[in-house]
């Protein structure tokens, strides 16, 4: 708003602003804007018009060729092909069996909100192809009788499969397990060393990292070891048994004990099964 006029004679008599008894009279002042605030704001411009809204936001430009898929947001690195499992299970304990393999499915489906809310045929087509590929999976890990069973009241092995059935519903070229026999007694271990070897004679590349010696040798093609983050040697298992190197990482000595010897001791090992 246009502050008023001064009154008359307020040059003559009354404070002065600009200058001595009788001078100009100066500009009506403007208080100071707010913090925050600019004096004179200009609404937003597009760039190359001068007027109109700001231009909206961009997405965040592609990685560079050549760049590491797991650098890339998750959904992108299992739509890549590449599914994994955790060391602490990470079920949805309120679901179901079947839900949580159902989950699994979420990024070889093409359906959206619309078509579920309408139940569309489309929708309907690919919901009955996600579960019957679901059950597949629940008959291939010995969990197809209890599909309805919520997550959290299945027994601790069962819980392990159920990671392993939900993580191949994204039908992964190369599944990662992260310590899958953690806690496990000897037959659930021996079960889960049956199962992995299930997967890869379907085809699936297998990575394992895992504390287990045993369980590791007994399992992998080709054997990585790592100590203090870095690998210090990789071959078959019998290879790296073999390494006067893992043994003195493992068993604290340099002397070469016989070549059947496991060393059964905790560690960091990581195997493939391609």
């Amino acid at each position: 708003p246009v502050p008023p006029a001064p009154p008359p004679g307020a040059g003559l008599g009354g404070p002065q602003r600009g200058g001595n008894l009788g001078g100009p009279i100066a500009a009506p002042h403007t208080p100071p804007a707010p913090p925050g605030f600019a004096a004179n704001p200009t609404p937003p411009t597009h760039p190359g018009t001068g007027d109109g809204p700001p231009p909206p936001r961009k997405n965040p430009p592609p990685p560079p060729p050549g760049a590491p898929r797991l650098s890339r947001k998750p959904h992108l690195v299992t739509q890549a092909g590449i599914a994994r499992t955790f060391q602490n299970i990470r079920l949805f304990a309120n679901m179901t069996v079947l839900e949580n393999v159902l989950v699994g499915r979420h990024t070889r489906t093409r359906e959206g909100l619309w078509s579920a809310l309408l139940r569309t045929p489309a929708f309907t087509r690919a919901e009955h192809h996600s579960t019957q590929r679901a059950m597949e999976l629940l008959d291939f890990t010995g969990l197809a009788a209890k599909r309805d069973h919520l997550a959290r009241n299945l027994p601790y092995g069962e819980q392990r499969k159920l990671e392993i059935a939900r993580a191949l519903a994204s039908e992964p070229g190369l599944l990662l397990l992260d310590e899958p026999t953690a806690g496990m007694n000897p037959q659930e271990t021996r079960a889960t060393q049956e199962l992995v070897h299930a997967i890869r004679d379907r085809g699936t590349a297998v990575l394992v990292i895992e504390h287990d010696m045993r369980f590791i040798f007994g399992l992998c093609d080709r054997v990585a070891v790592l100590v203090q983050g870095r690998k210090l040697t990789e071959g078959t298992p019998r290879t790296v048994q073999a390494d006067t190197r893992v043994i003195a990482a493992y068993l604290g000595t340099t002397d070469t004990p016989p070549t059947n010897t496991t060393p059964d001791t905790t560690g960091d090992a990581t195997g493939d099964a391609p």
